[in-house]
């Protein structure tokens, strides 16, 4: 089993990243683009929904609609990819 936690400098960049998550999403919803995308699991096989206290009134159809689908990547990997999607970026 790894090791679940993380330096300041990785919480830092585990920061950056959501806060430009949050950026993108902003102005995704600014453009008008509100499609309803949950996230799946597919080490867990479980879908956001789950957790959502909007899934009554999203309107979220299997048939109609799509997941964003995550795969079971390790935290090593997750944080190298961070600090290239930020050299990317800079």
């Amino acid at each position: 089993m790894g090791n679940s936690t993380i330096t300041k400098e990785e919480f830092t960049l585990l920061q950056k990243q959501t806060n430009r998550v949050i950026e993108n999403i902003s102005k995704e919803i600014m453009k008008g683009n509100i499609e309803i995308k949950p996230i799946y699991s597919l080490k867990t096989k479980t879908a956001t929904c789950k957790y959502c206290i909007y899934k009554g009134i999203c309107g979220f159809n299997k048939k109609l609609n799509h997941y964003e689908y995550v795969g079971n990547k390790a935290k090593n990997t997750i944080l190298e990819e961070f600090k290239k999607d930020q050299l990317d970026e800079n």
